[in-house]
């Protein structure tokens, strides 16, 4: 028993460290995002929101950053700033962040709900970025979702 914790142990620690060598460092464009984000509304069109939401959080084979050659990446809100779900960071599902301000006061996630109930769009704010752990400029694009009172949205990190 004692072999197979560590085995699974050793497993996850390898994987994790694997992924964390396949993530991209180039930054990517607001084209970039825009194209994600249709990718990400196709999907949801194809599953299902519930499942798609699942999907985002969960399939990095398709939807991590280790998929891609360029930082962008998925996730969806509600429209009271709760995380449904987060291609890079899991850990922030379920928790609401609606007046979180980036260091230039901007309230992206407040934005991006705006934008999403106005029809969809960009959004431009700083963000940690998930290969250096800086803050960074970037864009969102944000769908809303029909019915569901919530958006997804791709983000990608522009410098």
């Amino acid at each position: 028993m004692k072999f197979v914790q560590q085995f699974l142990s050793t497993t996850a620690l390898s994987l994790f460290a694997l992924n964390a060598l396949a993530m991209p460092t180039t930054p990517a464009t607001k084209e970039d995002a825009q194209a994600l984000a249709a990718k990400a509304a196709a999907h949801v069109k194809k599953v299902g929101f519930e499942q798609a939401v699942k999907d985002f959080t969960t399939d990095q084979a398709a939807w991590g950053l280790a998929s891609r050659d360029k930082l962008v990446y998925v996730y969806a809100y509600d429209y009271n700033g709760v995380v449904l779900a987060h291609s890079v960071n899991g850990a922030v599902v379920g928790k609401e962040l609606l007046g979180i301000k980036d260091p230039d006061g901007k309230t992206p996630i407040a934005d991006s709900v705006k934008k999403a109930k106005a029809g969809g769009g960009f959004v431009e704010f700083k963000w940690s970025s998930p290969a250096t752990k800086k803050i960074a400029r970037g864009a969102a694009f944000t769908v809303p979702i029909d019915g569901k009172n919530a958006y997804i949205a791709a983000h990608a990190v522009l410098e």
